[in-house]
């Protein structure tokens, strides 16, 4: 029923073997008034305390004192490690020393072997409480002794921690009898759930009661120490469509509440709380939302969970299937609005000022070189499957051979067209050129229905026009 932490409660420390200091420390290991007389006393009566609190609070204790006395011996045997037969006669051990070598042996400083008539259980409350008591109280004066006649610091240290935790134990029996002596006149309910342990123990039990409500209390009455709750399943009010449930695990706390009716789906919310976040969701069927806070962020899912939304200081992301960055679609920052694809950062349409002239403020749309190009396109009709470029810009060898912006559709003028034409470069002799005609709009009649055109033409060197 108890978890074991391979560290002493106090660090022990020794580099100077004493075995005249061992020989006054090892009282406190097997004496009258010792930590194996102390959880000996402790974890015997817990069994007969009829009040759950207190026999806790003796668990606890008594448990502790366990720990004591694990760091009792430790100190003795650093005291005493390596020091040769001669060295442990001249400081007075012989006798020890012949029977148990240097090895761990519960007796008190005179010799007396440790005993069990040095503590009671006496299946009284009262009793018990008031020689818990006083066994604190003769503990601390033990100490106080030991603390007279050492002076050597590294043994000091832990000593101090002990005597300090036998005040803290005196002032715990005291509230223990208080509680006691208060509920002697009270009429008292148990379960017959039976000790707690690291394996599942289930029980159940119902209380009738007007209003119908019913509290369960777990008191922690050592200070500095930690009560765990584990397994721990709470039902509330059940039906046939609905119920609501609580479950305390070792790491986490867990609540939902179900209902479910013939004229709608099952909806229900939950909370799941560990240390590292807090999750809440409420759904409706396949349906429903979700918000994870963690320390450092926030996100926020819809539609069965696939589509998130991640607030972070300073800037609110969208993601699609899962948070992280292969999912990102977009972010919105001071900057302006950021977009991703398939774990790529393409581009952003933001706010910018002019490089050299900060005066001039604009709307910018910005290509990152992972963005391969920049176009206008539309839908040509409702039952189309893809979109048409209309302009775009491209990088070399990408969506077009040559760098630059390349027209999907004619670009037309105010009051003017400039369209069916076609203008090819041509390269010879080292020079640049054009070929071809381009016809010129004379005149436009019958409110726009005729018109009449020309074309220019080179021929040797000169420009030409002529008449269709």
């Amino acid at each position: 029923m108890w978890n074991y932490e391979k560290r002493l409660q106090f660090p022990v420390n020794i580099t100077r073997p004493n075995a005249k200091i061992a020989q006054i420390i090892i009282s406190q290991y097997g004496g009258p008034d010792g930590e194996a007389a102390a959880s000996f006393r402790y974890l015997s009566q817990r069994y007969s305390m009829p009040y759950n609190k207190v026999a806790g609070l003796l668990t606890d204790i008594g448990t502790e004192e366990l720990a004591h006395l694990e760091m009792i011996a430790a100190i003795v045997r650093q005291l005493t490690k390596g020091l040769s037969a001669e060295e442990l006669e001249a400081a007075g051990f012989a006798p020890y020393y012949v029977d148990h070598t240097a090895g761990i042996w519960p007796q008190a400083a005179g010799g007396i072997p440790f005993n069990a008539c040095e503590f009671q259980s006496k299946g009284d409350a009262i009793t018990d409480l008031f020689e818990d008591m006083a066994a604190e109280q003769k503990a601390r004066t033990t100490y106080d002794n030991i603390l007279r006649l050492v002076k050597d610091p590294e043994v000091c240290e832990p000593i101090r921690f002990l005597r300090q935790r036998e005040i803290v134990h005196f002032q715990r029996f005291g509230e223990g009898l208080r509680l006691v002596q208060e509920e002697l006149d009270s009429k008292n309910f148990y379960t017959n759930a039976g000790e707690l342990s690291d394996e599942w123990t289930e029980f159940e039990f119902t209380s009738y009661a007007t209003p119908s409500y019913f509290y369960t209390y777990f008191y922690n009455y050592v200070a500095n120490t930690t009560v765990y709750i584990t397994d721990v399943e709470i039902l509330g009010y059940m039906s046939a469509y609905s119920e609501s449930q609580l479950t305390i695990l070792k790491d986490s706390i867990e609540s939902e509440v179900k209902r479910a009716t013939a004229q709608e789906g099952t909806l229900s919310s939950s909370i799941k709380q560990n240390a590292e976040s807090i999750t809440s969701k409420v759904s409706k069927g396949e349906m429903g939302s979700y918000i994870t806070q963690y320390y450092n962020n926030v996100i926020i899912a819809f539609n069965k969970n696939s589509k998130y939304v991640q607030i972070n200081p300073g800037e609110i992301a969208i993601y699609n299937y899962g948070v992280e960055n292969s999912k990102k679609r977009a972010v919105f920052d001071e900057t302006g609005n950021h977009f991703y694809r398939d774990g790529y950062y393409v581009g952003a349409i933001g706010t910018n000022q002019w490089s050299g002239n900060n005066a001039h403020k604009g709307l910018v749309f910005d290509l990152e070189p992972q963005g391969k190009y920049m176009a206008f396109a539309q839908k040509a009709s409702s039952s189309a499957t893809s979109y048409t470029t209309m302009l775009c810009f491209s990088r070399a060898n990408s969506i077009y051979d040559e760098y630059g912006v390349n027209m999907g559709c004619n670009l037309i003028g105010n009051w003017y067209t400039l369209k069916n034409f076609k203008i090819g470069s041509i390269s010879a002799g080292g020079y640049n050129a054009f070929s071809g005609s381009i016809p010129i709009v004379c005149e436009i009649t019958n409110n726009g229905n005729s018109w009449t055109y020309s074309h220019l033409r080179v021929y040797n060197g000169i420009i030409v026009g002529y008449w269709n």
